[in-house]
């Protein structure tokens, strides 16, 4: 696309003798600038990765205009005649700002979308990447991710209150303390019974 779908401007490539200097991780090609929406983002011609800086990625995460420049950005058309797809060298590939092997993380821990990440410089997008990151947020796939971690903050809670509970019943029975019964039953007095007699009797 010469022109961005939604606001009509022109969408800006770098030409020959104007490539990034950052190079792919994947095929060590130089990238080529381009301008999706706001952001500047770098486009590997080859293997069509990209490279995406960490506040322009925070941006398209939580803006909707943003979100469907991504959408709408028609990035198999632009590029070259795609060489024969390059087989994977080693599991951890290095961040094209630092040098430094980047983390693997499961984006939102739920989406099945495996990133590529630097903490301190950005990520790095296998080809189509980002667009199934941007519709899984839109499909609500953040929302759903957040409720799944609060169920899973109350069941560990819950966890924690009842072995509580359990340590505090085998501290009792240790001690000898009487039962309800009154005598102390270590082989028969079980959880529900202790919480009968702490707060019950």
């Amino acid at each position: 696309m010469k022109h961005c779908p939604f606001c009509g401007a022109v969408v800006p490539r770098s030409s020959p003798g104007e490539e990034s200097p950052l190079p792919c991780p994947r095929c060590d090609s130089a990238l080529d600038r381009i301008t999706v929406g706001k952001h500047l983002l770098h486009e590997c011609t080859q293997c069509g990765g990209l490279w995406v800086d960490k506040n322009s990625f925070q941006d398209i995460c939580t803006r909707e205009e943003e979100q469907e420049a991504v959408l709408g950005f028609r990035f198999e058309e632009n590029r070259k005649a795609e060489k024969p797809k390059l087989k994977r060298k080693r599991a951890y590939i290095p961040c094209p700002v630092c040098g430094k092997l980047m983390n693997h993380r499961n984006f939102s821990h739920c989406s099945g979308v495996i990133l590529d990440l630097c903490r301190d410089h950005g990520g790095w997008f296998d080809k189509r990447e980002l667009q199934e990151i941007v519709a899984f947020i839109r499909a609500g796939g953040l929302k759903k991710a957040r409720e799944r971690e609060l169920g899973d903050l109350r069941d560990e809670k819950a966890r924690l209150r009842m072995q509580q509970f359990d340590l505090a019943a085998r501290s009792k029975r240790a001690s000898g303390f009487p039962s309800a019964t009154g005598g102390w039953n270590p082989a028969g007095n079980t959880l529900l019974e202790f919480l009968q007699e702490t707060f019950f009797d």
